[in-house]
């Protein structure tokens, strides 16, 4: 847990012992509840990048766990190389016909 300049409990995530980022800016906007939800701590994180965290609903106003999972994107090199690969499908496929 750390806190804003305003002095607000907040869950955030280091990166490097130096970069603190916000666990609650990480948050799809398009998550319902986002504007309900607003992490304390983190608790934990796994292998797969998942965080465990502590946050505060202001529908029920209870402390409850929620569990962060990252959205994986493909690197840009598996994209290059499934981009190869359509291509060359679509060559043969051509030549097939």
């Amino acid at each position: 847990m750390a806190f804003t300049a305003a002095g607000d409990p907040r869950a955030f995530l280091s990166e490097g012992g130096a970069t603190l980022q916000d666990l609650n800016a990480l948050i799809d906007p398009a998550d319902p509840l986002r504007p309900f939800v607003t992490l304390l701590s983190g608790l934990a994180i796994n292998d797969l990048g998942q965080i465990l965290a502590a946050g505060i609903s202001s529908r029920n106003r209870g402390v409850r766990a929620y569990l962060l999972t990252p959205v994986s994107i493909p690197e840009p090199s598996t994209l290059a190389l499934l981009g190869v690969g359509l291509a060359g499908l679509g060559l043969m496929r051509r030549r097939a016909n």
